[in-house]
Formats: C-alpha cells, sequence, structure tokens
C-alpha cells in the first residue's frame, strides 16, 4: 500500500472515530478549529525543544483535527504526496486552515512541514490513530472529553 492509500484509509477511520463519538457536526466546527490551535501550539512546543517524539505525536494530531473539521466543515482533506517537498513550516500550514474552510492543499502543506523536520505525516498519523482509536468518552459542547478509569479527565483529550 503506497502512502496516498494508506492516508485515504487512515483518514476513513479518523472519521468513523469521530462519527462515533459524535464530533462530526457542523456547530462543532469552532471548537473543533480551537483544538486544531491547541495541537499546533503542542507542535510547536515540541519544534522548539527539538523533541522528535513531540513532533511525531504533534503532526499525526494535527493531522487528526484537520479531518475531523474537514469532514464537519464538507470539505475534502486530501493528501497527494509528490516527490518535491516545498520548504514549508507550521505557520504556512496554520494561515491554510481557518474555522470556516479546510482548503484542500493544507494536508499537503502539513506533509510538506513535517518532512521539513524528517517526519513522514502519515507515519505520523497512523501513531496518532493509533492512540486514540480506542479512546472512550463523550462529547460535551462541541468537545471530546475522554474517560480515565471511571472519571472524566479534567483536560480536553487530545482530539
Amino acid at each position: 500500500m503506497n502512502k496516498e492509500e494508506k492516508y485515504k484509509e487512515l483518514q476513513q477511520q479518523v472519521v468513523e472515530w469521530g462519527k462515533e463519538r459524535g464530533l462530526i457536526f457542523k456547530g462543532n466546527a469552532g471548537k473543533q478549529y480551537l483544538k486544531f490551535l491547541e495541537e499546533v501550539g503542542e507542535t510547536a512546543r515540541a519544534i522548539l525543544k527539538k523533541d522528535e517524539s513531540g513532533m511525531i505525536d504533534g503532526f499525526g494530531d494535527i493531522a487528526v483535527t484537520m479531518i475531523i473539521l474537514s469532514e464537519q466543515l464538507g470539505n475534502n482533506c486530501e493528501l497527494t504526496v509528490t516527490s518535491t517537498v516545498l520548504e514549508i513550516d507550521l505557520f504556512d500550514v496554520v494561515r491554510r486552515v481557518s474555522p470556516s474552510f479546510v482548503n484542500p492543499s493544507a494536508m499537503n502543506f502539513l506533509h510538506d512541514a513535517a518532512a521539513s523536520y524528517d517526519l513522514d505525516l502519515v507515519d505520523c498519523l497512523e501513531v496518532a490513530y493509533n492512540e486514540i482509536k480506542d479512546r472512550q468518552g463523550k462529547t460535551e459542547n462541541g468537545t471530546f472529553i475522554k474517560f480515565l478509569s471511571e472519571k472524566y479527565e479534567t483536560r480536553k483529550s487530545n482530539i
């Protein structure tokens, strides 16, 4: 399976995960955009600290939030892996994602931003999905809150 096929498979799994948890609703897009920004901030911190595992987690989590936001808005968030990787930074990705629209090429920019740190976005997305796929919780006011043991965690989940 090539990278684009793997991405499409993971994208569908993330969408199904979001549907099962009541996230795929246009009214949740504003909260999802805030989640996207939160993940960008965490990734920026990992970049500044040169924390490779944090960057892997961060780029994967950003991809998950973009996929869910795109689905909420009825947009397409495809990835077209090319041999040419642009010199893109995280700021370029943020400029292409807004609360009302996910630029169809935004995932490609995220791919190139990850590649600038010698990371493969599809691998990062797979790590992120494997971390959330069995996560249980509930959606409140457009935000998924994960269960920890018998209680809700007070901090919002990674997605």
